[in-house]
C-alpha cells in the first residue's frame, strides 16, 4: 500500500539496505479476476478502492503491456506514489550511488550443454 511505503522503505534503511525499487501491481490475463474474487473474500470493503486505483494507473485497465509505463504505471496516482517513493528514499539516504557491478564470479559455460535430467 502507498501509505505504508515510507515506514517499509525506513526498515529496510534500518536493516542496511542501500537501494531500493518497486513496481506498480500488475494483473495480467486472468490474474486480475483471480485476484479481485480474493480481495472481495478477504477486503471486501476494499476492493471497489483498490480496483479503481489499479485501473486509474493502467489507462482503464488492469494489466499495461506497455514497454514504458508497464512496471510504474500512469496518471496522477503513479505519479504521486513515485514522488513519495523517491522523497523518502531521498530522506533516507537511499539510492544515492549505483553499486559497482563485477563480472569476476562470472564463468563462461562449458562447449557442451547441461543435462537438463
Amino acid at each position: 500500500n502507498d501509505s505504508e511505503i515510507p515506514a517499509l522503505l525506513e526498515g529496510a534503511a534500518r536493516a542496511g539496505a542501500k537501494h531500493a525499487s518497486y513496481i506498480m501491481l500488475r494483473l495480467p490475463y486472468g490474474i486480475s479476476d483471480l485476484f479481485e474474487t480474493w480481495l472481495q473474500e478477504h477486503f471486501p470493503s476494499k476492493t471497489g478502492k483498490v480496483m479503481h486505483h489499479v485501473r486509474e494507473m493502467r489507462g482503464g485497465k488492469t494489466n499495461d503491456s506497455n514497454f514504458k509505463t508497464r512496471m510504474r504505471g500512469q496518471g496522477p496516482y503513479a505519479e504521486q506514489i513515485a514522488a513519495l517513493f523517491r522523497l523518502q528514499c531521498k530522506r533516507l539516504g537511499l539510492n544515492r550511488e549505483r553499486p559497482i557491478l563485477s563480472a569476476q564470479s562470472f564463468r563462461r559455460p562449458g562447449p557442451v550443454q547441461l543435462s537438463l535430467f
